[in-house]
């Protein structure tokens, strides 16, 4: 009786009983959060209605912030989320069979992608983009998307193995997504909220920021590595190698800090102002990417 009851169900009971019945997963994670600066102001002074010329600024605007992001894919384990005038990227901390200087050197690249793509955004706009990343974790355990065919009762299609009739008609859009990278991700969170306090905590203009909970995860990931130590100065922060023979490329990342910003509310933390970044296949003595607009 049970089975043949199932036949009445629709892709949606299917997907909302496994989601209920699966177990969460921590996955550890960095994300990043960069705002369009100054996006808002033409739509409160006008009302929210905005004649075509303004529409085409804005236009102009959103396609560079995008595309500097989009075009400037760092690993195929990112993930990248725009919505509206905010664009999220995020990458997980899970690697497996590798080393932890390849699991850094992911990282590193990860972030080199997205200072250039920080950096192109502020010198093709007049205002720029302020750019937050955090570490944090995030959970795997809820339902990704609903479509029109999840929707569709089984019993319906003629095979409910194949999509229904409806949903190749209208082409099986979503109507729901919950993008499984971002599902209660604390990183996304940290980096968003850091983003929002403004110059009044000093989290200021078009600058590029990292909360101190990226920070501590390096630290802390390296004491497990024989090969690589940490420069923890107040104003360089470094991954490099111990050997200290005569290599050109002898660092995986680099930090230039020009500010340290001690948060107090919402929560306690350390943000650092980033100056400069150095990357993992030049040579810091000579190399450098210069962040502060």
């Amino acid at each position: 009786m049970e089975n043949e009851n199932l036949e009445y169900f629709s892709g949606l009971d299917e997907k909302d009983k496994k989601s209920q019945n699966k177990q969460f997963e921590i996955i550890k994670n960095l994300t990043v959060w960069s705002d369009l600066l100054g996006f808002g102001k033409d739509f409160y002074k006008n009302q929210w209605e905005l004649d075509n010329d303004k529409w085409q600024q804005i236009d102009l605007r959103l396609k560079n912030f995008y595309r500097h992001h989009y075009l400037n894919f760092a690993s195929i384990n990112e993930y990248i989320f725009i919505l509206n005038d905010g664009i999220v990227r995020t990458i997980p901390l899970v690697w497996k069979d590798t080393t932890i200087i390849n699991q850094l050197l992911e990282v590193s690249m990860w972030i080199r992608n997205i200072i250039i793509s920080h950096v192109n955004v502020n010198q093709n706009d007049n205002i720029g983009a302020r750019t937050v990343l955090s570490y944090g974790e995030r959970f795997n355990s809820f339902l990704d998307e609903i479509t029109v065919d999840d929707l569709v009762y089984n019993y319906t299609k003629k095979d409910k193995n194949q999509k229904s009739q409806l949903a190749i008609n209208t082409g099986d859009y979503t109507l729901m997504h919950n993008p499984r990278p971002l599902q209660m991700n604390t990183a996304l969170s940290k980096s968003y909220i850091i983003e929002s306090l403004g110059s009044k905590a000093g989290i200021d203009g078009s600058n590029f920021f990292i909360d101190k909970s990226f920070f501590d995860y390096v630290k802390n990931i390296v004491k497990h590595d024989s090969v690589l130590e940490v420069i923890n100065e107040a104003e360089l922060f470094a991954i490099k190698y111990k050997d200290e023979l005569e290599i050109e490329c002898n660092w995986l990342m680099g930090f230039d800090i020009q500010k340290a910003i001690k948060i107090n509310e919402p929560f306690e933390t350390v943000v650092y102002k980033i100056k400069s970044f150095y990357p993992h296949d030049e040579n810091p003595k000579e190399c450098k990417f210069e962040v502060i607009k």
